[in-house]
């Protein structure tokens, strides 16, 4: 056997290991789930072992963003699940550099917030994967499995809707105007993103004036419309 064919062979054999590799972590569905509470992890553990035949090796957790990035940096994941919100900031300040690092890696958005409230941020950084924690187990089954299988989503973060007059915010704004859809006080809502009390009530005024309502009700109602729900 020339040496030519020699490497031409081990060139074919290294290629089609590595074929192998990535089938079996695929097969395997290496998640990794990050949120803030223990009991989200456990709950979206026992999820995936039950209904995926995910082994317990194959899926790890963590509380914070910090946590997402060193587990990143130490094994191969084919698969992430997050909450937006981690004991350490908003995962919206982390995505664009996982996006950027880990590009096949895979991103579920899991989440108290309306999916609506979502579309704009989620969509801009390429996640189009989300999973409501209300949601019936049923439809949260559909949905993983669209996921993992790379399949379109089934949600309408693939479809944002352009008239909306609460597209237009930006990232700060985003994650106030999310907080006080939650009825959050401005005191909690500066703790959490480790701002000033007066730079959320600034900021608040701003929402306000791109959404053109003068007060909490008028913004809570113009959601209601923009997510559908209003009769």
């Amino acid at each position: 056997m020339s040496v030519a064919v020699r490497v031409y062979y081990w060139e074919i054999v290294i290629l089609t290991l590595n074929l192998l590799i990535t089938e079996e972590r695929n097969m395997n569905k290496v998640t990794l789930l990050a949120d803030n509470q223990m009991i989200a992890r456990v709950g979206l553990r026992t999820l995936l072992k039950k209904h995926f035949k995910i082994e317990e090796g194959d899926i790890d957790d963590v509380e914070s963003c910090s946590g997402v990035m060193t587990h990143l940096k130490t094994k191969c994941y084919s698969y992430w699940i997050t909450e937006m919100n981690l004991t350490d900031g908003s995962t919206s300040s982390i995505i664009p550099t996982v996006k950027s690092l880990y590009k096949d890696l895979q991103i579920l958005v899991f989440s108290e917030l309306s999916e609506h409230l979502l579309i704009k941020p989620l969509s801009s950084f390429g996640v189009y994967h989300f999973l409501s924690k209300f949601c019936p187990e049923k439809e949260a089954i559909k949905k993983i499995e669209a996921f993992f299988h790379n399949a379109s989503p089934i949600s309408s973060l693939g479809a944002i809707d352009k008239n909306s007059k609460l597209l237009g915010l930006a990232p700060r704004e985003f994650e106030i105007y999310s907080r006080l859809l939650n009825n959050m006080p401005t005191g909690r809502i500066a703790k959490e993103l480790n701002i000033d009390n007066s730079t959320v009530s600034t900021v608040k005024r701003r929402i306000f004036n791109k959404s053109n309502v003068e007060n909490m009700e008028q913004l809570l109602y113009l959601a209601k419309l923009n997510n559908g729900q209003q009769k």
